[in-house]
């Protein structure tokens, strides 16, 4: 009867700390805070609404073969003037060369 009585008062208390514990859990779940973030999905095509995708692609394309265009000329500002110092060293070694010959 002692062992009955034993785990009795056992199955009890695990009864009483389950209470407990769903008392807890839910007291925090009544003062939780939810946020949900909705997003559209993003569009396929263009950003702008109403634009045509393919003028746009057209229109950066020429921009980007101007920009190309105006490097090639920015650097021909270094290469010429190097290419004129090789050229005249290159005619500086043949007469040096003739000289000694």
């Amino acid at each position: 009867m002692l062992r009955v009585e034993r785990e009795l008062a056992r199955v009890r208390e695990e009864i009483e700390r389950y209470e407990g514990r769903l008392r807890y859990l839910g007291a925090r779940a009544a003062m939780s805070t939810l946020t949900i973030t909705v997003h559209e999905p993003a569009a396929i095509l263009g950003n702008n609404p109403g634009e045509n995708p393919i003028t746009s692609a057209l229109r950066r394309a020429w921009r980007n073969f101007v920009a190309l265009v105006a490097g090639v000329i920015a650097s021909l500002g270094v290469l010429i003037p190097l290419g004129l110092i090789a050229f005249a060293g290159w005619i500086a070694y043949r007469r040096w060369k003739r000289a000694n010959s």
